[in-house]
């Protein structure tokens, strides 16, 4: 049975996309290109990026001087968005995997009780009969789990519920 399975090791999630850093600071900007660029083989992007932050970084020290001092207040309440938006989206995440969990566990539950109450499951006398193949079958004692049928015979082999082996022999 296949339980859900989360993303992968090298799969982010939508939360861990969010940048939070305002894009008109040297941390933000260069988040937002180091993503942009992120798919780019390295002999093409690795220039750019020579290129590219010091420009970047250059107007925004140029706007800083001219405009950013004013501008403070208004920053400051974006990032409370950008850092709320970075919640929401950690918390559907917890709840679609609680979601899928729930799912899997009772499709597994399901499973289970379909299979314990299988009428066709065949009897110890069905079972016991010569020539079946070996294999690990319900003890027809009734003292454990299951016992070990050899293709011949019932073995002293047997397993608890919890899958434990042990020996008991056959009386």
């Amino acid at each position: 049975m296949a339980m859900f399975q989360g993303p992968g090791p090298y799969e982010q999630l939508s939360s861990e996309k969010v940048v939070v850093s305002a894009p008109m600071s040297f941390a933000g900007s260069t988040q937002r290109i180091l993503i942009g660029t992120a798919k780019w083989h390295p002999a093409v992007r690795i220039p750019v990026l020579v290129v590219v932050l010091p420009l970047v970084w250059t107007i925004i020290l140029c706007w800083y001087l001219f405009w950013g001092i004013w501008l403070i207040p208004y920053r400051l309440l974006r990032r409370s968005s950008r850092k709320t938006k970075k919640r929401e989206l950690q918390h559907r995440e917890m709840l679609n995997q609680m979601h899928y969990q729930a799912i899997a566990t009772q499709h597994a539950v399901a499973n289970a009780s379909y299979a314990n109450a299988s009428p066709s499951a065949p009897g110890p006398a069905a079972i016991a009969a010569p020539g079946n193949p070996a294999a690990w079958h319900p003890d027809p004692t009734g003292r454990f789990a299951q016992r070990y049928w050899n293709g011949e015979s019932w073995t002293a082999h047997v397993a608890s519920a919890d899958g434990s082996p042990s020996n008991d022999p056959m009386t």
